[in-house]
């Protein structure tokens, strides 16, 4: 657990935010303005649309859309986890992010028949003693219509790197010879390249995209584009992200 832990908050410290809190706390040690002013045009320039599209783009457009007419037939579909909010609801109901059109593409997947069986990730523990996000997706798929056979639910995962080893075991057990994978467009990559080593066929879902279209003149036009905003340096330091997982997983 210790380790893992580490793996997810020592790359912080590379991102943006954490690597130009850095260089003023050593602006300030050594006295050197010009760390500062290195800082300011991290942020600056990372928290620009502009640059922060460009960064994601180059993520999300390695894998085209897949509209669920041209998604070809498969033994399963797996979606990757990480579509739980925060906090759950009291009244059971599932609290979704902003990666839950992951699970909708999936449960329509299975309601167009491309496939017999919904692969769900177990993700890990909510709260101490209770359930984990595989189990709370299954049930919210057989309100949905989808019939428990239909279902699987993988042990408990804590990463893409675990999430991708358990399909690509299932694969070679059941001798599958298709499988459908389903995430976030930038999150494709990453998922692609850890589940390189399976037995079965990939076929890339992405869905859930963060930037406009490419060619999408309007956004570039706005005066807000060139202009630094939160969440712009958000999705910066997300798609930064994805590329130190890939380095560090050396995939």
């Amino acid at each position: 657990m210790l380790a893992l832990n580490l793996n997810k908050a020592l790359p912080l410290i590379f991102l943006p935010l954490g690597l130009s809190l850095i260089l003023m706390g050593a602006a300030l040690r050594w006295r050197l303005r010009i760390l500062i002013a290195v800082a300011m045009l991290v942020l600056g320039l990372l928290g620009t649309p502009l640059l922060a599209n460009i960064l994601m783009r180059s993520l999300e457009d390695r894998y085209p859309y897949e509209s669920l007419g041209d998604c070809p037939q498969a033994d399963a579909i797996f979606v990757f986890g990480g579509m739980l909010d925060a906090r759950d609801r009291l009244d059971g109901s599932i609290a979704w992010n902003d990666a839950a059109e992951r699970f909708d593409r999936a449960v329509r997947l299975v309601r167009e028949g491309k496939a017999p069986l919904l692969v769900l990730s177990g993700g890990a523990e909510r709260y101490p003693g209770g359930g984990d996000e595989g189990q709370l997706l299954r049930a919210e798929a057989v309100t949905r219509g989808i019939a428990e056979q239909s279902l699987l639910v993988t042990a408990r995962t804590a990463d893409t790197k675990a999430e991708a080893s358990k399909i690509c075991e299932l694969a070679e057990q059941r001798q599958w010879k298709r499988v459908l994978l389903v995430t976030s467009a930038y999150h494709m990559p990453r998922a692609m390249r850890l589940t390189s080593g399976c037995k079965a066929e990939r076929i890339a879902v992405p869905v859930a995209y963060r930037t406009p279209a490419p060619g999408s003149s309007w956004v570039n036009s706005r005066l807000e584009t060139y202009l630094p905003q939160a969440q712009a340096l958000s999705n910066s330091e997300l798609a930064l992200r994805e590329y130190l997982g890939m380095l560090l997983t050396g995939t």
